[in-house]
């Protein structure tokens, strides 16, 4: 059972918080749901069946300033493997950003920021699909440390950069 009021990281919803549980009838059937109000998307609710494990699985405690500070020391210049063909790379990218591993998470922006600069050295732009990624990436690392570190989301890029091993 989560606690009701207390803030979660889910999946691609990034940082909820837990208002309670309910009843609702989706498909025929009346069941409990949790319900989760993503924090920095104040006009979105996000129903969890209480009995599905395996979207409950995509539930994790937030972060805590330390974990942060850890992540940042320990971030090697490592990218995530470039995958061809690219629904094979989506697919990649997609359980990247599910697992909500912000290590993982951080290298794959590396990777999409990186690859992002050589093809505009040569005239060209990333798939849309992969913008996509890299913004959703962004949105989902910004939102939690903001939230953890009690900053704006567009106040996280410059802590990075501050807090990044030289």
């Amino acid at each position: 059972m989560l606690n009701i009021g207390s803030m979660v990281y889910y999946g691609l919803n990034g940082v909820c918080c837990v208002k309670g549980t309910v009843e609702k009838n989706f498909d025929g059937s009346y069941r409990r749901y949790y319900e989760l109000h993503p924090y920095f998307r104040k006009n979105e609710i996000i129903f969890l069946p209480e009995n599905n494990e395996d979207l409950k699985a995509r539930l994790r405690p937030l972060i805590s300033r330390e974990d942060i500070a850890h992540i940042l020391e320990s971030c090697e210049q490592v990218r995530c493997p470039w995958v061809e063909p690219e629904p094979v790379r989506r697919e990649s990218f997609k359980a990247i950003l599910r697992s909500g591993n912000q290590m993982d998470i951080i290298r794959l922006i590396r990777t999409l920021y990186e690859r992002k600069q050589e093809l505009t050295a040569c005239g060209k732009k990333l798939r849309t699909s992969d913008t996509g990624f890299l913004k959703d990436a962004q949105r989902l690392l910004n939102e939690e440390f903001a939230y953890v570190l009690e900053i704006s989301p567009a106040e996280v890029p410059t802590y990075i950069r501050q807090h990044l091993p030289q």
